[in-house]
């Protein structure tokens, strides 16, 4: 979203309600998360010519 400038109300219905996946992106950021992700990637080595992140996805519901 960020990267391309797509708005997040143009996320796809599946996603959950844009403001959901907003927030739910926003908390993982305040978390730190993106940067233990890719801090996690630069540690395994040399980086491959070509790297690819899958953007499958899996509904979860916190409990």
């Amino acid at each position: 979203m960020l990267k391309t400038g797509c708005r997040w109300r143009d996320t796809p219905a599946a996603y959950d309600p844009p403001t959901t996946v907003y927030n739910r992106f926003n908390r993982w950021s305040q978390r730190g998360l993106w940067q233990r992700l890719f801090a996690r990637m630069a540690a395994l080595g040399e980086v491959p010519e070509e790297l690819s992140l899958d953007s499958s996805h899996m509904k979860a519901h916190r409990s």
